[in-house]
C-alpha cells in the first residue's frame, strides 16, 4: 500500500541507521535504561528531530519510537497495537527467562506513556483492546478501536466464476454458506 499512501500525499519516512550528532542532554533522564534501549531511542530521536512532525503514528508496540516522540515533544503520538498483547503471544510459547524479562521491560516502558495527554492508543479489534487493557492496566475506554479496512477501490473482489471454481476445488457446494 506504500505507493497508494504516497500518492495520497502522505510522506513516509523510514528511520535511518545510527545517528551521530544528537545532544546528550536529551538523554539524561534515560541513564537507568539498558544501552540497547538508549541506542534505539537515539536512532528515533535523530530521525524525528529532523522531521519535526506534528503527529507520529507508530504500529506494533514500537515503544522506542513512542518514547522518542514524547521526549521530543511531538504534539500527538498514536500507538496502534496488534491483535493481542505480547504477553498473550508469549503464553503460547515455552517459558523463556529472556522473553519474560523483555515483557516486563516493555510493560514498564509502555505504562510510562499513560500520563501523557498527547498519547492516543488504538487496537484493531475488541479482543486486542481487552488484551492490552488486561496486560497493561490501561482502561479500555482509553484504547480506541480502529478496525482494519479494505479500500474496495484499491482491492477488487473475485468474479463469480472464480469464486465458483475455488469453492468447487475446496469441496464446498454452491448452496453452502
Amino acid at each position: 500500500y506504500k505507493d497508494a499512501v504516497e500518492r495520497s500525499g502522505v510522506k513516509i519516512f523510514e528511520v535511518p541507521g545510527l545517528p551521530t550528532g544528537h545532544s546528550d542532554a536529551l538523554f539524561k533522564k534515560t541513564y537507568f535504561l539498558p544501552d540497547f534501549i538508549k541506542k534505539n531511542l537515539r536512532v528515533y530521536c535523530e530521525g524525528l528531530s529532523k522531521l519535526k512532525p506534528a503527529i507520529v503514528h507508530v504500529w506494533s508496540d514500537n515503544v522506542y519510537a513512542v518514547i522518542a516522540a514524547l521526549m521530543l515533544g511531538v504534539p500527538k503520538v498514536i500507538l496502534s497495537w496488534q491483535s493481542i498483547s505480547p504477553k498473550e503471544f508469549a503464553s503460547c510459547q515455552k517459558f523463556s527467562l529472556r522473553r519474560h524479562l523483555t515483557l516486563k521491560l516493555w510493560k514498564a516502558l509502555l505504562t510510562s506513556t499513560f500520563p501523557h495527554p498527547e498519547m492516543i492508543y488504538t487496537a484493531n479489534s475488541e479482543a486486542g483492546r481487552k488484551s492490552y487493557s488486561r496486560w497493561l492496566g490501561l482502561p479500555e475506554e482509553r484504547i480506541h478501536l480502529l478496525y482494519n479496512g479494505i479500500d474496495n477501490n484499491f482491492v477488487k473482489g473475485a468474479d463469480a466464476e472464480s469464486v465458483a471454481l475455488e469453492r468447487k476445488s475446496l469441496g464446498i457446494r454452491p448452496d453452502e454458506q
